[in-house]
């Protein structure tokens, strides 16, 4: 004997649920954290991102602080990072951004350009200065 499968009414919450694409999942910063092999992760404060990453007994602290519009021209776009929320936007730049966290010097926030992503976040590593 097979059992029916029980058919639900979603209509209901079909408001809530018609905007979000499956390709864009918004993630915790304990999920980021995980993913670049932290033990412990960090929080957005206004202005900064404030990272712990720990690995075994290990802490390295680094922040990554929001450059001034007057300052700009002492750094180089790394890439801009359209996502679900902040820390999507930071592990979208940290995944396709070669040594991220060696070369990261700070951020701004910027203008996504597509309506399912509803955060923008440009990241800058300093200009090598000539000898």
């Amino acid at each position: 004997m097979t059992k029916k499968k029980e058919v639900r009414n979603v209509s209901s919450r079909a408001e809530e649920v018609k905007n979000i694409s499956p390709k864009v999942e918004a993630i915790s910063s304990e999920e980021f954290g995980e993913i670049i092999g932290a033990d412990r992760m960090f929080k957005l404060h206004e202005g900064v991102f404030k990272i712990t990453i720990v690995q075994g007994k290990k802490e390295e602290k680094m922040e990554i602080r929001e450059i001034p519009e007057k300052d700009l021209s002492s750094y180089t776009l790394m890439g801009t990072a359209e996502g679900a929320d902040p820390y999507h936007c930071l592990y979208l730049a940290s995944k396709f951004a070669k040594d991220f966290r060696k070369r990261v010097a700070g951020y701004r926030r910027a203008t996504s350009q597509r309506e399912k992503c509803p955060v923008a976040f440009s990241f800058y590593e300093k200009k090598e200065t000539s000898p």
